[in-house]
């Protein structure tokens, strides 16, 4: 995609970008939805264009642009509108009245005719289906590849604007202003990472505590080939102003990585736009890099964030890293220096912590300090990244008694593991096995600081798997290998049967429990109640190597 994005007009790659700012204030749905309309027109130069916004309840999308009453309504899947929506793909249409899904009563309520159309789906957070836009007739014939790749920026950025103004706009009308306050706060954690990047060499964490309904924090971990894209941003003040900045900061960010920006130029482009953005007296400060997942090197730009800790695994010792450059939104630059880089060896850790932690005070006016942190860091025996920022959390807030939370507390912790953490067991084809195999789970459990609350389910479904590997593939003396992984919120487990048959207890697990007994096949219960236990099960076969892995995972808190 960047690649074809590289190719395209400069004008108008740059109206997306206006379009992105306009989009992040607070306006009204039809401001909204002119704006997306006209830059669609900008940038693929059609003749007029419409925006269609889909009601869950009704499962029909509504032509909101141009406005007509009543509004012309469409079933999903119906017509042009109807099947790029539910199809979730761009339709090109170079002739609309040869291609029968085209509806010509549209025309015929608006006098106007069409000949070429090009129909884009609106997709926002959470992969929600916001609706569609539709461009027509292109003023020099039909739409082209290029006016495609233009639609779709347009669209991925336009969708998200266009999901928060519906949902502001539909909750405003029914609640008042506390409740506006808890909307805003569900929205700025809706941009938040709804998981961790899963890397095989490294452990994420993230997490994001406001001081009041909404924060001025936000973080975001994004995987890029073979680099995370890591961003922390903290706005002056807390609360629902500042929250619109962070996520404004954030949307920047995103739109210039999408067209193929370097680091520094998506650094020096945000910042610019956010001197002319923000009002004299407001900035943000940010932690903008990249890690090598091969290099094992983190770069970054850091304005005015600080101070950024790397943990040196190896003689347990703290470097304090300070801010590259002042923060941003301050002054427009031209140039930046040379990224900062931190090399992480293993078992390191790749701190950025929000000023919320550090400047945390208890009841004396004392601050927690960057000497409690590093101490934490150092007394933490566990490799999971999630239960080293609960520690710091709770060490935090412990600290800070019946202290009020001035400020937002942000935390993002990166580790690169060690070569060896997981715990390979070779076990005989003999079901006495099992006690040596609970008691290897014992131990690994209380080495890698795992929640036991999860052993006995971990326990059962290895039980379970190991005797249906020993049951069923009999054709092979070979060892069963048993792989126990820590995760940064539970525990991965893999079973390897080497040189048998195909057998998926994924599938062979699927029972009818509904059935009466009369018409139950006896079997498959116990790999049932496996599947319904764990949080995820896969099953791999290739040359006759069969491959079970499945992940148990902590009670969300």
């Amino acid at each position: 995609m960047n690649a074809d994005l590289d190719q395209l007009p400069n004008e108008s790659l740059i109206r997306i970008l206006e379009l992105t700012q306009k989009l992040l204030a607070p306006f009204e749905l039809s401001q909204i939805l002119e704006e997306v309309r006209q830059a669609g027109l900008d940038v693929t130069q059609a003749d007029t264009g419409s925006i269609w916004l889909f009601d869950k309840k009704s499962n029909k999308l509504a032509m909101h642009l141009p406005a007509i009453e009543p509004p012309i309504l469409v079933e999903a899947g119906q017509g042009l509108v109807g099947e790029c929506f539910l199809r979730n793909e761009i339709i090109n249409v170079k002739d609309c009245y040869s291609d029968p899904r085209f509806n010509p009563d549209i025309d015929t309520e608006t006098g106007y005719r069409s000949n070429t159309i090009l129909s884009v789906p609106l997709v926002g957070f959470e992969n929600n289906h916001v609706g569609v836009i539709q461009l027509v007739n292109k003023a020099s014939g039909p739409f082209t590849q290029q006016d495609e790749l233009l639609a779709i920026a347009l669209a991925a950025q336009s969708a998200v604007a266009l999901q928060r103004a519906l949902l502001i706009d539909t909750l405003i009308s029914k609640e008042r202003l506390d409740e506006e306050l808890a909307i805003a706060r569900t929205i700025q954690l809706a941009t938040l990472p709804e998981k961790m990047p899963e890397i095989e060499d490294y452990d994420f964490s993230g997490g994001f505590v406001p001081a009041e309904s909404t924060g001025g924090d936000l973080f975001d971990l994004v995987t890029l080939g073979d680099e995370v894209f890591i961003l922390m941003g903290d706005a002056t003040g807390h609360g629902f102003g500042p929250a619109l900045s962070a996520t404004q900061m954030q949307a920047m960010f995103r739109v210039a990585l999408r067209v193929g920006a370097s680091l520094d130029e998506a650094y020096i482009h945000v910042n610019n736009q956010l001197v002319e953005d923000l009002p004299d007296n407001k900035f943000l400060t940010a932690f903008v890099g990249f890690l090598n997942t091969h290099t094992h090197t983190v770069r970054y730009h850091s304005g005015g964030q600080g101070p950024i800790l790397h943990f040196h695994a190896d003689d347990q010792s703290c470097d304090w890293h300070l801010p590259t450059s002042f923060p941003l939104g301050v002054m427009e630059m031209e140039t930046i220096d040379p990224p900062h880089e931190i090399k992480l060896a293993q078992g390191d850790i790749f701190a950025v912590i929000s000023d919320g932690v550090y400047e945390y005070q208890n009841e004396q006016g004392e601050q927690f300090g960057e000497e409690r942190v590093a101490q934490i860091f150092r007394d933490f025996k566990g490799t999971s990244m999630k239960q080293l920022q609960d520690r710091l959390l709770q060490a935090v807030f412990k600290f800070g008694g019946e202290a009020s939370q001035l400020d937002d507390i942000t935390i993002v912790l990166t580790r690169r593991k060690v070569d060896g953490e997981a715990t390979i067991i070779m076990c005989n084809r003999d079901i006495g096995e099992l006690e040596r195999i609970a008691n290897v789970t014992r131990v690994f459990f209380a080495e890698k600081d795992i929640d036991t609350g999860l052993r006995n389910v971990v326990d059962l479904a290895i039980e379970e798997l190991f005797v249906n590997m020993v049951k069923y593939n009999t054709g092979t003396h070979a060892k069963i290998e048993i792989k126990l992984e820590p995760q940064q919120d539970g525990i991965k487990v893999t079973l390897t049967d080497f040189d048998v048959e195909r057998f998926d207890p994924t599938v062979h697990g699927k029972v009818d429990v509904n059935a009466p007994l009369e018409d139950r096949v006896p079997g498959g219960l116990g790999v049932f109640l496996t599947l319904k236990l764990v949080d995820s099960i896969e099953y791999d076969y290739r040359d006759r190597v069969s491959k079970i892995t499945f992940i148990k995972r902590e009670e969300a808190k």
